[in-house]
């Protein structure tokens, strides 16, 4: 297969190649509004979760440091 391909010329490997990607772009999903709004109120929510989380953390770190400094 790969020596048949070298054999074309390049005009009709361009056109194969136009053709198997719009072929694989017609295979692309693209989101409704209200998945893609759904998915960014879950990432927000992660975030948000994570960054509370982060910041007890550090919180209870840097206080634990501050008693055993002092």
């Amino acid at each position: 297969m790969a020596k048949e391909e070298e054999k074309k010329n390049p005009i009709a490997r361009s056109v194969d190649f136009t053709r198997e990607s719009w072929a694989e772009l017609k295979k692309v999903h693209h989101p409704t509004r209200e998945e893609t709004i759904n998915l960014t109120v879950r990432v927000f929510g992660m975030v948000f979760m994570f960054a509370v989380f982060l910041g007890l953390t550090d919180f209870f770190v840097g206080w634990m440091m501050q008693n055993i400094l002092t």
